[in-house]
Parts: structure tokens; C-alpha cells; sequence
């Protein structure tokens, strides 16, 4: 974990340079979680760093992230990483083992920048091992605790520029908890579910939602997750949540759940019918992470046209007051489609060009940004696996980038897809 080491150590240096680090305080709720990373901390909700951790050179493989807080004369850091090919349940030698190479890591590292250790001793979460060091680093001193909890190492410091607040900042450190983060999506999810709609009368479409998306089979639900490659700035590490779809028994769409960059609730949908129409109505979680999630009952009308072949190609969106509120018109040609977005006021926002494979799966994309500042971005993706149905489970989405003045495919995401299906011929 030499490089991960290296970030939390320059953060330490910048600390005991008596200035400060951020430039800002950190705000929200005084208990901090990290959903992914499983833990907790008795600090502000929202971090001063947030940043993605990411690794792939020998020994020292693993995605994370790390979070840094600057509160008055002591900057705290906390780290987790996971190593790529790790057992999920490591046994106690192999745990102690990654203990063993993160303590010294962490003594290499502070030997470099001219630190002095100054205690070392073990301490226990639970079941799991850790180790305090205490060292000098300049003129302040340094707390780094390692903790090895099944595969996942954890670093937690505290840099005191002023020694008076040690103790202060050891009741800080003293709060770090492990938690159960999907337990916390769970609940931000239920808070900002909206009231489900009716399902019936119901309003028959040429094909069912599920067909519609290219599904196959009596699909229950999908759970579509996505893994970042590319480190960059606070993108989540790991495998995280990236969105949920749920089906009745005839393919009819009842609730999706989108998620954010980090992996957490972003837009809740519900789908029903009112007044001879399609409806959807959204719940909104609020954008801080560890902030109470809020709702928006407003309910949107949906009205579609299709071609002979059942497909969409235009939508509609009413507000109240049969207000239109969006439309999205889309235009097919063989084995490639072409979708317009228009806001409330009739103005073409955005376009979405799709090219599709034997399977009708997207292989190649361009979007393009009308409005409010042009852009365009082209990505491509390749599939590695498909379930018993024909859905794919494993897909990589790759980003045509300029490099040494050439275009170049660069994979930059992957995204898993598990699905639950329903028994017996469809209804």
C-alpha cells in the first residue's frame, strides 16, 4: 500500500507546515460514514478530500478511497483499500500477513520524510487486529492506526500540530466503527421512496417494458453494478451499486433506482397508471452523502407514440395541469437509433446515437450536448458474459480519448448486471 501511504504522508506534511491545509472547514452531520468502505468516524459528514484510490502496480494492487478533515490544529485521514485477488475470508496468518506489510509501509514511509517512531503497539476492533504507530513528523506529531478487517486494510491517522488536542483527537479516533453500508442505502432508499402508484386500470403498450429493454425471459428485477478503472479524482472504488429495475409479472416496469458516481440512491421512480395514462413518480435523495434523504412526489404523465414495430419513437412528459414538461423523439435505421431531447420550452438539448449488435445490445455511442454548453462524447462497449437467457451480466465500456494526438479506446468502466426472474410462462 506504498502508494496509498505516500497520499496519507503528503497530507501529513502539509499539516505540519502550520498552515492550512484546505483552505475550508468541513461540514454536515458529526458522524461521517463511508457506505462502501464499511466504517464510520465522529466526524463531519462531509469530508475536505474525497478522493479515489487506485493501485495496479505489484505488491501493492487495490482500489479504494481515502477522506481527509482539517478541524482547527489536527488534519485526520482515513483510508481503505482492497486488494484485487484477496479471499473474501482470509485466514488469520494471511491477515496478519497484510498487517504486517502495511506496518512496515507505513515506518518505511515515515523514515523517508525524516519521522521519528517514537511507540508501536497492537490494539483490537472486535475480532480484527490492528496497530497504533506513534511517530514525530516535523514539528507536530502523528496517530496511524492499521486495522486488517477480513481482506480490507484500513489507515486511520490523526496529524496534531498542537499537542494539547491529542487527546481530543485520540476520542476521534477511538469512535472509528465498522458498519454495515448497505444497511445504510437500504434505509436512504426507503426514506425516499415515493407512495407506490395503482397498477391497474392498466394501459396497454405494443411491447412490455422488459421487451423494450432488450430483456429476456420473465425478469423479476436487475441490479446493475459498475467498477471504475480509472482512479480518477472522488469516483467510488470497488464494485458499487449503479441502478435497479423492477418488473411485474407481464414485463410492466414498477420502480427503478438510480445511483450516484459513489454508489449511492440518486432518483427513485415508481410506475403506474392514473387517469387512463402511464405515470411516474420520483423520490430525490439529497446530494451530501451521509444527509437525510428527501422526497418529490411530483407525479409526470407519460404519453408515447410507436412505429409498426412497437418501438417508442416519441414521449411525452406532463406536468400538473397537463403542463409538458420534456419530450424525446427517436428516429431508427436498420441496426442504429437516434434519440432527440427537448426541455419544457421546445429546445433540443442533447442527442443519443445508439449502434446495436445481432443480440440488439448497444456496441458503439455517441452523445452529444446541445445546450447549456456543447459537447460530445463517444464510448464503445464489449461484452465478456450472458446468464441462461441471453442478458448480458459483464459488460466494459470504453472512451475514445485523444492520446499523442491519436483517437484511442480507453476502458474506463465495468458493469455487472444480476437478475431475478420470475417462474412459469409469462402471463
Amino acid at each position: 500500500m506504498r502508494l496509498s501511504n505516500r497520499i496519507l504522508l503528503i497530507v501529513s506534511l502539509f499539516a505540519l507546515a502550520g498552515a492550512s491545509t484546505f483552505g475550508q472547514t468541513p461540514r454536515g452531520a458529526s458522524r461521517f460514514v463511508s457506505v462502501y468502505g464499511g466504517f464510520g468516524l465522529d466526524l463531519p459528514a462531509t469530508p475536505n478530500l474525497a478522493r479515489g484510490v487506485r493501485n495496479d502496480d505489484e505488491p501493492d494492487r487495490g482500489a479504494g478511497m481515502i477522506y481527509a478533515w482539517e478541524l482547527g490544529n489536527v488534519v485526520y485521514t482515513a483510508l481503505y483499500l482492497d486488494p484485487p485477488d484477496a479471499p473474501t475470508a482470509p485466514t488469520a496468518a494471511a491477515k496478519a500477513g497484510y498487517l504486517k506489510e502495511n506496518n512496515a509501509s507505513v515506518r518505511a514511509t515515515i523514515q523517508k520524510y525524516d519521522g521519528k517512531i517514537l511507540a508501536e503497539k497492537p490494539f483490537r476492533l472486535g475480532t480484527n487486529r490492528g496497530t497504533e504507530i506513534v511517530a514525530t513528523l516535523g514539528a507536530g506529531r502523528m496517530i496511524v492506526r492499521n486495522l486488517q478487517a477480513g481482506a480490507r486494510k484500513f489507515s486511520i491517522q490523526a496529524v496534531i500540530r498542537d499537542l494539547r488536542d491529542e487527546t481530543r483527537a485520540r476520542k476521534i479516533l477511538d469512535s472509528f466503527r465498522l458498519t454495515d453500508g448497505r444497511a445504510v442505502i437500504r434505509q436512504a432508499v426507503i426514506r425516499a421512496t415515493p407512495a407506490p402508484l395503482p397498477q391497474t386500470p392498466v394501459v396497454e403498450a405494443p411491447r412490455s417494458d422488459a421487451a423494450a429493454a432488450n430483456l429476456r425471459g420473465r425478469v423479476k428485477t436487475v441490479v446493475e453494478e459498475s467498477e471504475d478503472l480509472t482512479g480518477a479524482g472522488a469516483r467510488q472504488q470497488g464494485r458499487i451499486l449503479a441502478a435497479e429495475f423492477f418488473y411485474d409479472a407481464r414485463g410492466r416496469q414498477t420502480k427503478e433506482i438510480r445511483y450516484d458516481a459513489r454508489g449511492l440512491p440518486e432518483r427513485i421512480a415508481v410506475y403506474g397508471f392514473l387517469d387512463g395514462a402511464p405515470v411516474v413518480r420520483f423520490g430525490t435523495v439529497s446530494d451530501a452523502e451521509n444527509a437525510p434523504a428527501e422526497k418529490n412526489p411530483d407525479d409526470l404523465k407519460i404519453l408515447s407514440v410507436y412505429d409498426l414495430q412497437g418501438r417508442v419513437t416519441e414521449t411525452r412528459f406532463y406536468g400538473s395541469g397537463e403542463r409538458l414538461k420534456s419530450r424525446t423523439a427517436t428516429v431508427y435505421n436498420e441496426k442504429q437509433s437516434v434519440t432527440e431531447y427537448f426541455n419544457e420550452q421546445g429546445e433540443l438539448m442533447s442527442k443519443i446515437a445508439l449502434t446495436f449488435d445481432t443480440r440488439g445490445n448497444p456496441v458503439e455511442t455517441t452523445v452529444q450536448i446541445i445546450k447549456p454548453k456543447p459537447a460530445e462524447y463517444r464510448a464503445a462497449y464489449a461484452y465478456q458474459s450472458f446468464d441462461k437467457n441471453g442478458n448480458w451480466t459483464k459488460r466494459t465500456l470504453s472512451e475514445w480519448r485523444v492520446s499523442d494526438g491519436r483517437p484511442t479506446l480507453e476502458p474506463v468502466t465495468v458493469n455487472y448486471r444480476t437478475f431475478a426472474y420470475f417462474n412459469g410462462p409469462q402471463r
